[in-house]
């Protein structure tokens, strides 16, 4: 299957055979069989998904011993964790490097060393993907090589390049912007190289265009006649395991928000994170900032006792104590629920089997009972005004209370992400100026106030070289609805 995808000099495809052992099987896990009807021939997939999706999905998409089940869907389904991934992240450099001018050949950033932690942690990650794939290549694991290569993209996608997207906006073109490109450049470089044998028509388009097309005669004309990559980045183990740790807060920090039903464009007041491992919970200091800005909170703390943001509550066991007490019940219930349930806890996590109580009995008299462990229930729950979700390695804890102020920059982001989505809607460029207007019944109200407060970052974030009130004749308009607010958005591209 060297060649898949390669016809022969006849038009025939001769490693055909090799895809449709008795592994291969329809949507519904039958044995493919033109015999049966449910044979899907290779040249239709190749020719709707291409040959780069079909060879990944044979490798990647199950282990080998595992039924391969073939259809369109599966093929192009399997295609989006890794191709379409790296070529989403390969188009949106090379419109940027364009747009700024970045040459390889003397743009060469900073030392590694230097840059952000989120370059080098990436760089980083790269060097332990590349081990990952030399191993599993020279054991004959084709599909644990797939697995790290598309544990990498997602990386490089979702948290590197979405958590950098900024640097590439900056007009001025300032060492973290350069340090940006390079390190992007630098890992679609690497990426060409040891993904080549599973996507040899990605890679080679990626090779050529980034090296053989700058670099000329100085580089082998093809990335599969290089040779295969030896180490070039530090591979910084502790701060792969500090960005996995910030990574897994983050998701904690995104399932609060959305068990609550709050946006992730809704600003919250704080967040408190627990680390039991204090070594790792100093280190995380350092990322603080990047903490803070992925779960869109004003400020982030660190402490050692996952509990610190519980209320516990000592409910009493009726089933055991009902018969015991019978009429005292209802006075032992209220005493009970006047416990400190911290205090009730602790003393049973330290051992203490048995609890004395006094109550306030009918008619003003005190009784005594003995509580045993089991004749109670210690619940715990989150303070008023927060929310909790943890792991083994943290506990993230959300500050929910939305005040006023909160709820204005909510608003104003939701604006923003309008007019974005407008601009996208448009297919503007990604440079291109613009000239907007707001108008509409409520234009006077809240909307317009929000971004007079804060115009000169909305004219920056949405590019736009003015913002008027009212109309602007030819324009594009654009109907917007925003927490009951409703106005509408005009929008011109500046061509002078």
């Amino acid at each position: 299957c060297g060649r898949l995808g390669v016809p022969a000099p006849d038009g025939s495809h001769p490693y055909r055979s090799c895809l449709v052992l008795g592994h291969v099987t329809d949507p519904k896990g039958r044995k493919e069989s033109k015999s049966r009807g449910n044979y899907t021939p290779p040249e239709e997939t190749l020719a709707e998904a291409g040959a780069d999706a079909f060879r990944w999905f044979f490798l990647a998409a199950a282990a080998p011993w595992a039924n391969k089940r073939h259809s369109l869907a599966n093929v192009r389904e399997a295609a989006r964790e890794f191709p379409l991934e790296i070529r989403n992240v390969y188009s949106f450099f090379t419109i940027y490097a364009q747009i700024d001018g970045f040459d390889p050949r003397t743009d060469r950033g900073r030392p590694v060393g230097e840059r952000p932690a989120l370059d080098r942690w990436i760089l980083s990650h790269l060097e332990e993907t590349t081990q990952q794939v030399t191993k599993g290549l020279e054991g004959l694991q084709a599909y644990d090589a797939a697995r790290a290569l598309a544990a990498f993209a997602e990386s490089l996608s979702n948290w590197w390049l979405r958590r950098s997207r900024r640097r590439f906006w900056e007009a001025e073109r300032a060492p973290e912007k350069i340090d940006a490109y390079r390190t992007l450049y630098d890992a679609l470089v690497r990426l060409s190289q040891i993904a080549a044998p599973f996507v040899p028509f990605l890679a080679e388009e990626i090779y050529r265009n980034l090296v053989a097309g700058p670099f000329g005669d100085e580089v082998p004309e093809s990335v599969h006649l290089t040779d295969w990559p030896e180490q070039e980045f530090l591979l910084d183990e502790g701060l792969n395991e500090e960005m996995a740790a910030v990574r897994e807060i983050a998701s904690l920090g995104l399932r609060v928000r959305n068990e609550q039903k709050i946006r992730i464009r809704q600003p919250l007041a704080s967040a408190s994170v627990a680390v039991a491992d204090e070594g790792l919970r100093l280190r995380l200091d350092r990322h603080r900032d990047l903490i803070a800005d992925e779960l869109n909170v004003r400020e982030v703390g660190f402490r050692e006792d996952p509990e610190a943001d519980l209320e516990f509550v000592v409910k009493p066991n009726f089933r055991r104590l009902g018969p015991q007490l019978g009429r005292q019940m209802q006075a032992v219930r209220i005493a009970i629920a006047e416990l400190d349930g911290r205090e009730v806890k602790d003393a049973v996590a330290g051992g203490l089997a048995r609890y004395d109580l006094v109550v306030d009995g009918p008619g003003g008299k005190k009784f005594a009972i003995e509580l045993k462990v089991g004749d109670v229930a210690i619940e715990s729950r989150p303070r008023k005004g927060h929310a909790i979700a943890g792991s083994s390695l943290a506990t993230v804890t959300l500050d929910t209370v939305l005040t006023e102020e909160l709820l204005a920059e909510g608003l104003y982001r939701q604006l923003l992400n309008r007019v974005q989505t407008f601009r996208k809607a448009l297919d503007l460029p990604y440079a291109a100026r613009i000239r907007l207007a707001l108008s509409g019944a409520d234009i006077g109200g809240s909307l317009l106030a929000l971004v007079r407060e804060r115009e000169p970052h909305f004219l920056k974030e949405t590019l736009a070289v003015e913002l008027r009130v009212g109309e602007i004749p030819g324009a594009e308009r654009k109907e917007i609805e925003i927490e009951g607010e409703t106005a509408t958005l005009w929008l011109e591209v500046v061509t002078e």
